[in-house]
């Protein structure tokens, strides 16, 4: 298929530390869902302790870390092997990064909250 560099609106640290000391607004590099996957929308995203203590502490394994577990939201446009019926479907998902506007989880990690007619 034709590939695209996408980016996404994000939230991210470098370093560890307190979040106004560390966190970055800007614009992060996306990949395009693959096979299993579905690109999400995100309308809302949660911070949970284990999030914070991360930042705080845990060392970086990748340069960037996009925080936060749990997110909600629309699914925008699928992966191959996915049915383009999910597209407007909202979902819920665990462990997903959830500090980014846009991002492409297995569909089997999420959770349907609304079946679309």
């Amino acid at each position: 298929g034709m590939s695209s560099t996408l980016t996404t609106r994000a939230a991210w640290y470098e370093k560890n530390g307190e979040a106004r000391d560390v966190m970055v607004l800007g614009s992060l590099p996306l990949k395009a869902p693959g096979a299993g996957e579905v690109c999400v929308r995100l309308a809302a995203s949660g911070v949970n302790p284990s999030d914070v203590k991360s930042r705080r502490a845990k060392p970086l394994t990748d340069p960037w870390v996009v925080p936060h577990s749990d997110g909600a939201g629309i699914i925008e446009s699928v992966g191959e092997g996915v049915s383009t019926q999910r597209v407007g479907a909202s979902v819920f998902g665990f462990g997903m990064r959830s500090g980014s506007v846009l991002m492409a989880p297995p569909l089997n990690s999420l959770c349907c909250l609304q079946p679309k007619p």
